[in-house]
């Protein structure tokens, strides 16, 4: 038998397998390969088991052989003076038995057979490179598996592996530890690590070997399914021997070769298997398991798990065909052999809108198992039907596949009708609309533009199933708008008429385009500024600020301008003080509150003559023969006022001059009944003069 032929008739996945506990510490040990080491005590012999954790140290083992070592402990609980005892209980490595010794015993034991094609026969790999080192490495990880797999169930094969080894010098009582090393040549130690195999056992000390449980039994259809719990048997069995029976007394093997658990990761807690029923001269089964242990030992039977009073079908119903017919019927055909129907008590028809069901009866009565058909209402779009057969035997019933009948839809959905639709400040839009009440509806889709000139696209990839749908708008455009439809489409993809258009105003973050001070000049005692318009449609206002540049840390608000449809716009400071520095800020503010500001130059103010001085009180008092004068005066700087006076209308001359620190001044020179007129200017520090004062008289 070669390893090609092994794999096409062994039903057993390629897995390394030696126990459950060399899987574990496999997972566990990352640093090196390592060797692990069962025994099994029997009178004056001692069994012992191992196996490599790596294709590569199999093949180690199968060119230089194993080394055994032997160390006595103790006797009768009494441990030997000095040094432990040791001896090599081999007398050469163990290794694989030659290819020819191999093919004599491969006559009488066929799982010697496999083992010798898995050490010594070969199958070339076609491809060369990268492909053909994968593809070696690949076959050898499943000879491993194999092997290990073959020498779990087979000690002798375990044997003929160089896997095993007897020691038949062993003292009942007296404790031993053995160790296992690969007997590497000393140059290549180094370069191949590994952990050593060693085990702890007590002469004439059996291997335990638990019982099993009592399995659980189902039958389902024509399958029966068992399952055990085999957690606390981890490491005791590595494979399973099933037996079955139809009368509970003669019993005989579920399958060829032992079932072994599979899985992935996770250690499982429960052993499943599946059986085919095909005994149809019965209405009983039985079944036993028991385990079988690294060294080929099997353990006792479990009790037996029974299922009785149950039949096994010989044929399994099924619908040959289903199609429409006029009135919105829809006729399900199939046919029974004539054998089955004598058997049968009738037949259900089941109808589901869904594969999984819930499915229920087309009609309150059983039909005859003579009809070959019939002809039902339409219920669903999708129909699935099933056809029960209920067996005149205890009224046993078993039922068909799914057979699915798509029934026939031309009328689309109604409209759909959009009941909210939001927009928050971050872009995120929330839609509501009603849900649509038609049964083999599929689902929505929604579109999207930016202008309802633009066309529309859909932001849904798939039929869309709720009735509320967020999007995200990129705030990052010029668009003012944005637009929303959708429409219903069912599971014959009928679509409904587009929805009724929503608009949503997109959240403005963009500030407008501002508006610019094209000129700021100085013209009297006012600063003129001349602004233009800004063409962003949604603008609100203007703000228009004045900052004085030595003086105000804050902005002083001038005006607030409403947007005018002309390009230009003019405004006029009047609250300007000479020899003050300004600058303008003028502000576009949007109906989002989105602003944008342009700044003017520095603006000097600094007339050839500034403001006049104006006087708040000018008084004759005739008691004292005095006339009184006040005044106030904003601008600093001022160095001196001087003050004029005419009498009778006549020419002014210089009345007095006074610091530029003093506000009033009494004028006692003069004479009863005339009228005296004063004017009064300021003369500045860096020499610039004010106007003259209006004049102000005063009768006397």
């Amino acid at each position: 038998m070669t390893f090609n032929t092994l794999k096409r008739l062994t039903p057993v996945l390629c897995i390394t397998l030696f126990v459950m506990p060399l899987l574990s510490r496999a997972q566990k040990t990352k640093a090196s390969d390592f060797i692990y080491v069962a025994t099994d005590g029997k009178g004056n012999a001692m069994r012992l088991r191992w196996a490599p954790s790596s294709a590569f140290l199999w093949q180690l083992g199968n060119r230089y052989g194993y080394t055994i070592t032997k160390y006595s402990v103790s006797k009768d609980g009494t441990l030997p003076a000095g040094s432990p005892k040791q001896e090599l209980i081999s007398a050469a490595p163990v290794k694989p038995a030659p290819a020819a010794l191999l093919k004599t015993f491969a006559e009488r034991d066929s799982m010697i057979a496999v083992m010798a094609s898995l050490i010594y026969d070969s199958t070339p790999v076609a491809a060369s490179g990268t492909g053909s080192i994968a593809g070696r490495n690949s076959q050898l990880t499943q000879r491993f598996g194999f092997a290990l797999l073959i020498a779990d169930l087979d000690y002798g094969a375990a044997q003929a592996a160089g896997l095993a080894f007897t020691d038949n010098h062993v003292q009942n009582g007296e404790r031993y530890i053995y160790k296992i090393t690969i007997n590497i040549p000393e140059a290549l130690k180094k370069e191949v690590p590994y952990i050593e195999g060693a085990v702890f056992c007590v002469g004439g000390e059996a291997r335990r070997m638990p019982g099993i449980g009592m399995p659980d039994l189902e039958i389902s259809d024509n399958y029966a399914t068992l399952k055990w719990n085999i957690e606390h048997l981890t490491g005791f069995y590595t494979a399973y021997e099933i037996e079955r029976s139809g009368d509970g007394i003669h019993y005989s093997p579920a399958t060829e070769l032992p079932f072994v658990q599979m899985s992935k990761g996770k250690t499982p807690t429960l052993a499943t298997f599946t059986d085919s029923l095909f005994q149809t001269n019965t209405d009983s089964i039985y079944y036993r398991v028991r385990g079988i242990n690294a060294f080929g030992d099997k353990s006792a039977f479990s009790p037996r798990a029974a299922q009785r009073n149950f039949i096994i079908p010989v044929y399994r119903p099924h619908i040959d065909s289903a199609y429409n017919v006029p009135g919105a019927k829809v006729r399900v055909c199939w046919r029974l052999p004539d054998s089955i129907a004598r058997k049968t008590a009738g037949l259900h028809l089941l109808v589901a809108n869904k594969a999984e069901g819930p499915y229920f009866p087309v009609t309150k009565n059983m039909l005859s198992p003579v009809e070959n058909g019939y002809t039902d209402s339409v219920h669903f779009v999708s129909n699935y039907y099933k056809l029960s057969v209920v067996y005149k035997q205890n009224n046993k019933t078993f039922t068909s596949l799914p057979y699915l009948h798509m029934g026939e839809d031309s009328i689309a959905p109604i409209k759909p009708v959009v009941i909210k639709a939001v927009v928050d400040s971050l872009g995120k839009v929330t839609l509501r609309w009603k849900a649509n009440p038609e049964a083999d509806l599929l689902g929505y889709r929604v579109f999207r533009a930016n202008g309802l000139k633009e066309e529309f696209t859909e932001i849904t990839r798939h039929p869309y199933a709720d009735t509320v749908w967020q999007d995200a708008l990129n705030l990052n455009t010029l668009t003012t708008h944005v637009y929303y439809t959708l429409l219903a489409v069912d599971r014959y993809f009928n679509a409904s008429h587009y929805s009724d258009t929503v608009m949503l105003k997109r959240p403005d973050t963009v500030a407008p385009a501002p508006a610019v001070i094209a000129n700021a000049f100085m013209k009297g005692e006012t600063v003129q500024l001349a602004l233009l318009a800004t063409h962003s449609p949604d603008v609100m206002m203007y703000r228009l600020e004045r900052l004085n540049t030595a003086t105000s840390k804050e902005p002083v608000l001038l005006a607030q301008l409403s947007p005018s449809k002309q390009d230009s716009l003019f405004y006029t400071d009047t609250a300007v003080v000479a020899g003050n520095t300004y600058q303008y800020l003028l502000y576009t503010i949007d109906s989002s509150n989105n602003r944008s500001v342009n700044r003017s130059g520095l603006v000097l103010f600094d007339p050839a003559f500034r403001k006049a001085v104006q006087f708040n009180q000018a008084s004759a008092d005739r008691t004292k023969q005095l006339i009184q004068l006040q005044w106030e005066y904003p601008l600093t700087g001022v160095q001196k006022y001087i003050i004029y006076r005419n009498k009778a209308g006549g020419a002014f001359t210089t009345l007095c001059t006074l610091t530029g620190n003093e506000k009033q001044y009494t004028d006692k020179e003069i004479n009863i009944n005339n009228t005296y007129g004063y004017k009064i200017k300021a003369v500045f520090d860096d020499g610039k003069h004010s106007q003259l004062s209006p004049v102000k008289e005063v009768i006397y």
